[in-house]
């Protein structure tokens, strides 16, 4: 009674309505003992695998599209389990899309003026970068573990409440919504423009030198291991704090409500050490981009670059131990200081609160 099957093969493919959500997805075949071959071809007509089903179980597909399937399933006399079984070949052909949706998730829901929110994509089917829209600047993404990471810096004046951010990754778009929530800043008020705190280097004030290197590529994380830490192993004082702001000749009506024009904040921290010239050292690795004097009020000054646009910039130091090219690691000697030292942290252009970073205080840096 044993019969061998034949077939009249149609060259149309069956398309499969669902999307295939899995980058490696099983085809199962019963019974097992079934002899299978299978040939998956893309768009182009390219052949992406060849080989058995149980082969195909280890395969992951590198990109999101359409493709074709052929299925050759063979019953042999070896595997049929009584005189009475069918033996011979079958083919299936199928269609069907890959479309595998990246995980975005927003990692700081909520943030404070001053510090950074961070968006986190998995792994791309394209390989290619996400992008973030929205009214916060950033640096764009850069490769992390597992996918991307972008980080968002929050400037000490940006607006309070939701804002909303979109994000587009493998053709797929997500809005996510983040809160900004206010931080709460000091003032100083003076009789006199004398007593302003010097030197200031408000946040248009960098030098050429620095400006040009806020924009450049940045490299890899570097702070993803041992984070960050203070410049000085001994304790300052911070005579002029982020998001200070320095008032002269107000009126005391306008000191009362904490109202008024005219006053300057400050987008960095000036820091007097308890003593002068004393020794400062790497808050956390990086490159240096930039060891020298500028003269001024500027004096000696140092970049780090910490990779994902995270930028170190130190202004008033008196001598250095670093040079521009150095691969440099957290606590190394960075240089001495002098009577004050103006320290800034930014992301890309935006300043934010280098206290926050240095004291582990900032959520955002934190993811990586």
């Amino acid at each position: 009674f044993r019969r061998t099957y034949a077939e009249t093969l149609n060259s149309s493919p069956v398309v499969l309505e669902d999307a295939i959500s899995d980058a490696s997805p099983d085809i199962i075949v019963t019974p097992s003992d079934y002899s299978t071959q299978l040939t998956i071809t893309d768009a182009d007509r390219e052949t992406v695998y060849e080989g058995s089903v149980t082969g195909f179980r280890s395969y992951l597909f590198a990109e999101n599209g359409t493709f074709d399937a052929k299925l050759v399933v063979t019953a042999s006399d070896s595997a049929a389990e009584d005189s009475s079984s069918v033996t011979g070949t079958e083919t299936w052909q199928f269609r069907f899309t890959v479309g595998i949706k990246p995980s975005v998730t927003l990692c700081t829901p909520t943030v404070q003026q001053g510090s950074v929110a961070a968006v986190r994509v998995g792994s791309t089917m394209s390989q290619t970068e996400p992008t973030l829209t929205g009214p916060l600047e950033s640096t764009g993404f850069v490769r992390a573990a597992n996918g991307w990471i972008c980080y968002l810096p929050i400037p000490w004046n940006a607006e309070t409440g939701n804002t909303e951010l979109t994000v587009t990754a493998d053709g797929y778009t997500e809005t996510l919504t983040l809160s900004v929530r206010a931080a709460s800043y000091s003032y100083k008020d003076y009789s006199a423009k004398s007593q302003l705190m010097s030197p200031y280097i408000g946040a248009d004030d960098a030098p050429d030198a620095v400006r040009k290197l806020l924009t450049t590529d940045s490299g890899e994380i570097q702070w993803a291991v041992g984070g960050f830490v203070q410049p000085f192993l001994d304790s300052f004082d911070t005579p002029l704090l982020y998001g200070m702001t320095e008032y002269v000749g107000r009126s005391y009506s306008e000191r009362s409500t904490n109202y008024g024009y005219g006053g300057r904040t400050s987008t960095n921290v000036v820091i007097k050490p308890k003593k002068s010239k004393d020794s400062m050292i790497v808050p956390a690795s990086g490159h240096v981009l930039l060891a020298e004097d500028l003269g001024g009020s500027y004096g000696y000054t140092v970049v780090i670059d910490h990779g994902a646009g995270l930028r170190s910039i130190f202004y008033g130091l008196t001598a250095l131990d670093v040079e521009a090219g150095d691969d440099v690691k957290q606590g190394q000697l960075l240089g001495t200081s002098g009577r004050t030292v103006v320290a800034e942290l930014r992301i890309g252009t935006v300043p934010i609160n280098p206290l926050l970073v240095w004291r582990g205080q900032c959520d955002g840096l934190k993811y990586y």
